[in-house]
């Protein structure tokens, strides 16, 4: 209850420094049967007061007809 962030293998890693022996395959099968899911936070669109540019998809996956280093993808 105090880790509400924490999945599975945060909290296996978070038991076994409490001096709980447990392998993550039953942390995970004990938090899905008992209903426990970690929350999932958001992608930051902000970083030190900026905010990220985010452009178009102008490509739109069609990778095979283009000319040598016309688009480059990250």
């Amino acid at each position: 209850q105090t880790h509400k962030v924490y999945g599975y293998p945060r909290m296996q890693i978070a038991l076994r420094d409490k001096g709980f022996k447990v392998n993550h395959k039953k942390v995970y099968r004990l938090m899905s049967e008992l209903g426990i899911q970690s929350i999932i936070r958001k992608k930051r669109r902000v970083w030190k007061h900026q905010v990220s540019r985010v452009f178009d998809n102008i490509v739109e996956r069609q990778f095979k007809e283009r000319t040598e280093n016309e688009v480059f993808v990250t």
